[in-house]
């Protein structure tokens, strides 16, 4: 997840995150994009961003019923 400080909707996508992972354990890393200009071109004001398993399928809002759906998803 990319987020930056001061970000209440990254504060509030954590919280799915870490609700999420008490059920279905996965690996998640936090990247704050504030200080990281290539990061924050990327990404701009779309943050907090959300990708799963290298594929964006979150920004700005994260779905608790969609990710769910994207975890249980197999790879391609």
């Amino acid at each position: 997840m990319y987020t930056r400080s001061d970000c209440p909707l990254c504060d509030d996508a954590l919280a799915v995150l870490e609700h999420e992972r008490r059920t279905t354990p996965f690996a998640l890393e936090v990247v704050d994009i504030g200080g990281n200009a290539e990061l924050t071109g990327l990404h701009g004001n779309d943050i907090p961003v959300v990708f799963i398993n290298g594929t964006r399928r979150f920004f700005g809002h994260v779905d608790p019923v969609l990710f769910r759906r994207c975890l249980r998803a197999p790879r391609v």
